[in-house]
């Protein structure tokens, strides 16, 4: 059985197309170091310039207010869970601005700031 997969390149990159049809008996070669190569690009984190509340937008943008919360939930210990697992990842991905991110969290939703205080 044969697979199948798609690996796509930035553009800028094409050359590594033709290197890849040039090298077809050891395609396989040709393909890890391209993955390598993607991987070390990607390795670079690309945070810089989102702002705190860009990301406080992002995480927390679908829920409007603290009656909205209360609705979507069948009761506070889920939505302080679902809270503090959003709050969690945040904290890990963005490290450097979760400072921030908490201010506009505990102003945004007074009622349950005191998930901060578990992070």
């Amino acid at each position: 059985m044969t697979t199948r997969f798609h690996l796509y390149f930035p553009t800028g990159t094409e050359h590594l197309l033709e290197e890849a049809k040039a090298e077809i008996p050891n395609l396989s070669g040709f393909l890890i170091q391209a993955i390598k190569a993607r991987l070390a690009e990607g390795s670079q984190p690309q945070k810089a310039g989102i702002s705190a509340a860009d990301i406080f937008s992002k995480k927390f943008g679908d829920l409007e207010s603290e009656a909205y919360i209360r609705q979507i939930f069948p009761d506070g210990v889920s939505a302080s869970q679902a809270l503090k697992n959003r709050l969690t990842e945040t904290k890990r991905t963005h490290t450097e601005q979760f400072g921030e991110i908490a201010q506009l969290f505990a102003a945004k939703y007074p009622g349950y700031a005191k998930i901060l205080e578990e992070l």
